[in-house]
């Protein structure tokens, strides 16, 4: 957002799937995994 913002326009907020999350700890890797495990 701070990037859109730097260029002068207005950052929107649009709906995304709850299973695109981004892997920073440990426990969002174990989440990624049960999701992995769960499409199978």
């Amino acid at each position: 957002a701070g990037a859109v913002e730097a260029l002068g326009l207005k950052p929107k907020l649009v709906r995304g799937d709850a299973t695109n999350l981004k892997v920073t700890y440990p426990a969002d890797l174990a989440l990624a995994a049960m999701i992995l495990r769960a499409r199978k």
